[in-house]
């Protein structure tokens, strides 16, 4: 049974995926670790026409331009000897890992090699090989491609994504579709990466040559490229997942320079945030150098030219990854969410009826949100609150919290508690904030605005200052001097770092 959690949209039925190239099996991982998981999806070049190793004259040019010639050849040991093996056989990665069926229905799944084409055998490949190599070198923990591609298919028709309007492309349901079984698979097709948790981090789009021989599709390229990238994040559940884009960079002339424009602009977008264009017009090589001289659709089946993409294309990847990473440290982190099945049992409610008061409120849970209600009453105590369960919160080397509210015009207070260095009380350190009459708004409250105090009594200068490694507990009170009802509604509470 796969005991790794996957996204909500995995649960479908699994389907048996018969490895490829008579691989040896795989030692299980042990440990627990991300499976990096990447969508490689386009055309006829996404599904891989590069040539490995076919020499022939009828049709291979003496084995011009194809792979074997390229990485043998001494001028380029350096930098490609690790795609031989020592017997110079082709080698076989045991980090990153390629499940792709094929339009004949093939399913080819295994470890990272030559083969992985829509070709029958081992002696074509695609750009998953160079893609590949990268993203196994960036990684400490293993990676797998799924591949989905199909070719002579068109963005304005046959991908077209819903946004797009019109009638969804057929391909890109199908697209969606493979790519789920694939991953809702993966302990059938890969037992060593049974115990991986997988983590999608990235689209790889290599699409173009059909819209571009179509005035009408190329003109609407750039719009459908930006719903497209939208649409697979949504599917997704992540709407800034990295989507880096392969330039058609064999297709030249004018409808040509339109269709790269429009791959350009897309990536560039206001609309768009995680996006790369990648140029590959470089890696074209002469037809005269190349195993497929009259294939100029499919860069003429040149080795070179395929590892080379693939190599820009997993260069590109790695570079948007770690900025997202970067990013994401320096971002807000949700803590509190109020979506667990058991969240109404870590709150609880302290109203002033522990002095005598006579106010009454409490929470509410549901839609995974928090809501806060009830009526204060300033004749014997005016406040009502509740409070979180105590924990070590991990929140040092933020600035404050933010909490995405809907309130009633009222002010309320986040009401935090830090435990002393004596162990004996918890100190209580409160910060109030304000909110808008029934409209959604982010409030943002510094820890440097929470003041100390302790059954009322004012602390400050008398105690700590609020440290936020020391945090044990976290509340929400309203004491605003007034009389009434009052509602707040919480759907997060994060914390963020300036």
């Amino acid at each position: 049974m796969f005991n790794c959690p996957l996204l909500s949209f995995l649960l479908t039925a699994a389907c048996v995926l018969i490895p490829c190239h008579s691989a040896p099996a795989q030692s299980p991982i042990d440990s627990p670790q991300v499976l990096h998981v990447f969508l490689l999806a386009g055309q006829s070049n996404m599904e891989g026409h590069g040539v490995v190793d076919l020499d022939g004259t009828d049709g291979y040019n003496g084995g011009k331009g194809n792979l074997a010639k390229f990485v043998d050849d001494p001028a380029n040991q350096a930098l490609w000897s690790d795609l031989r093996a020592a017997d110079k056989s082709w080698a076989k990665r045991d980090d990153v890992f390629v499940s792709y069926l094929t339009e004949s229905k093939e399913q080819k799944a295994g470890p990272l090699s030559v083969g992985y084409a829509v070709y029958e055998g081992v002696n074509h490949f695609g750009p998953e090989l160079g893609i590949g190599r990268v993203l196994g070198k960036h990684f400490d923990s293993p990676v797998l491609l799924i591949k989905t591609a199909w070719g002579g298919k068109s963005l304005a028709k046959d991908f077209r994504p819903p946004s797009s309007g019109g009638v969804t492309g057929p391909y890109y349901t199908q697209m969606i579709s493979e790519f789920r079984t694939a991953l809702a698979a993966i302990p059938t097709a890969f037992p060593a990466l049974a115990k991986c948790t997988p983590q999608i981090d990235g689209v790889i789009w290599f699409q173009g040559w059909n819209d571009g021989c179509d005035s009408a599709a190329a003109a609407e390229y750039e719009e459908n490229l930006v719903h497209l990238i939208a649409d697979v994040r949504k599917e997704m559940g992540d709407p800034t997942l990295p989507f880096i884009v392969g330039e058609t960079g064999n297709m030249e002339g004018n409808d040509g320079n339109i269709l790269r424009n429009a791959q350009r602009k897309a990536c560039e977008s206001k609309d768009v945030i995680g996006a790369r264009f990648v140029p590959t017009a470089q890696f074209l090589r002469k037809a005269e150098d190349s195993p497929n001289i009259t294939h100029g659709h499919h860069w003429f089946g040149n080795g070179e030219s395929y590892l080379l993409i693939g190599d820009a294309l997993g260069r590109a990847t790695v570079e948007m990854i770690s900025a997202r990473s970067k990013s994401n440290v320096e971002a807000s982190r949700t803590i509190i969410d109020f979506k667990g099945a058991n969240v109404a049992k870590e709150w609880m409610t302290v109203n002033d009826g522990v002095m005598g008061g006579k106010s009454k409120g409490g929470p509410t849970f549901g839609d995974g949100k928090l809501v806060f209600s009830g009526s204060t009453n300033t004749d014997g105590g005016g406040f009502s609150s509740i409070r979180g369960a105590s924990k070590k919160w991990g929140v040092d080397g933020f600035s404050g919290f933010v909490l995405r509210v809907r309130g009633d015009g009222r002010t309320y207070q986040l009401d935090t508690r830090i435990q002393s260095p004596n162990n004996r009380r918890d100190v209580s350190y409160r910060a109030d904030f304000k909110t808008v009459d029934n409209e959604w708004t982010e409030v943002k409250v510094p820890f440097s605005a929470f003041k100390p105090s302790w059954r009322g009594a004012d602390l400050e200068g008398r105690v700590a200052n609020f440290d936020p490694a020391n945090l044990s507990s976290m509340g929400i009170m309203i004491y605003d001097g007034k009389d009434g009802p009052f509602r707040l509604e919480v759907d997060t509470i994060a914390v963020y770092r300036e």
